[in-house]
């Protein structure tokens, strides 16, 4: 849960030595997870993608650009790359010709919140400044807050009330639907034998969303919990490079190095400058206009290129080269395959 006027460029910090962080949270627990599941799969409303843009240069020339050879893993994002985000991202509150405003002040009368939306926003947008601060002052310095744990003293609420009054705000400001052709994708990918991982800038109501939106677990869709990064159990949040070591970490223990995995993702900052430094391919989704961050002009994206540019889904299979054998990865022949 990121504030949304906030710049994201991280400021000189004083010494953490003295300033004490919050514990990380835990994972949902199982009713937890069903319960939003069930919730949201009723709340949210449909949200198609935007036609997506024409492309500048040199981000023109590597669209649909095939890998030199096949990962053995598939990293993703979330917002804006495997799901439609009608926000842009999580957690962003712009118009998206929906209820917005109006559908929020609905949530808030629905869970007895006073005040109105105009002043509800403004008191989170203010808690999630003192979280940041405190964490950069602890030298974290992409911070990310537990959004549970801020609504619920937000808004006076038990930590259950607050998780599910956050995924009503979330269904009515920032909409999500499976993107066209990610599921068609992930069903290739693992057709082919890739191991499939996430990395993302979420919160406690993401994995509900996500399965809300495909009507299906992680695990049914080919995703490993140990290869799946949450900004919101970490207290940190792209572009920190460190959720990339993290990642990397469990890929290790399958004997699977950076190089071999790539990563898609919507944003050059968040997504590609990061994965790149880490080592990991990485390929640029571009197929929803609303979500597409090129970060024109921002030195700290200079100089930075994806590997690929995806247009959209439709057609990433042949750029990962998922189907039938990778003519560029060799396979040890056996002794009686070698001519006499």
């Amino acid at each position: 849960m990121r504030d949304p006027t906030e710049a994201p460029e991280p400021r000189a910090i004083p010494s953490g030595a003295d300033v004490a962080l919050p514990s990380l949270p835990g994972p949902l627990d199982p009713e937890e997870r069903s319960r939003l599941v069930t919730f949201l799969r009723a709340r949210t409303r449909p949200v198609e993608p935007l036609p997506p843009p024409d492309l500048p240069e040199p981000f023109a020339s590597l669209s649909g650009r095939p890998l030199p050879r096949r990962p053995r893993a598939l990293i993703l994002d979330v917002y804006g790359t495997l799901l439609v985000s009608g926000a842009g991202e999580v957690g962003t509150a712009v118009d998206i010709g929906g209820p917005g405003p109006d559908g929020l002040a609905a949530v808030l009368e629905e869970f007895g919140v006073p005040g109105g939306a105009d002043r509800f926003e403004e008191g989170l947008r203010e808690e999630i400044r003192k979280e940041h601060e405190r964490a950069r002052a602890a030298g974290v310095p992409w911070p990310e807050v537990d959004g549970a744990a801020l609504l619920a003293r937000l808004a006076g609420k038990t930590r259950p009330v607050a998780q599910v009054l956050g995924a009503a705000r979330e269904a009515v400001l920032n909409p999500s639907a499976p993107m066209p052709g990610a599921e068609a994708l992930l069903k290739a990918a693992r057709r082919a034998g890739l191991v499939l991982g996430i990395v993302s800038n979420a919160q406690y109501y993401t994995e509900p969303a996500l399965e809300a939106a495909f009507g299906r677990s992680l695990g049914a869709l080919g995703f490993s919990p140990d290869l799946c990064v949450w900004s919101w159990r970490l207290g940190r949040a792209k572009p920190d490079p460190e959720l990339f070591r993290i990642l990397a970490r469990s890929l290790e223990v399958r004997g699977i190095e950076p190089e071999s995995a790539v990563y898609v993702g919507n944003d050059l900052l968040n997504d590609v400058a990061p994965a790149r430094a880490c080592g990991y391919r990485t390929a640029l989704f571009a197929g929803d206009a609303r979500s597409l961050r090129l970060r024109p002009g921002d030195p700290r994206t200079e100089g930075i290129l994806p590997d690929t540019v995806l247009p959209s889904f439709h057609g990433a299979a042949a750029v990962f080269r998922l189907a039938g054998r990778d003519p560029f990865r060799c396979a040890p022949r056996r002794p009686e395959e070698f001519p006499g």
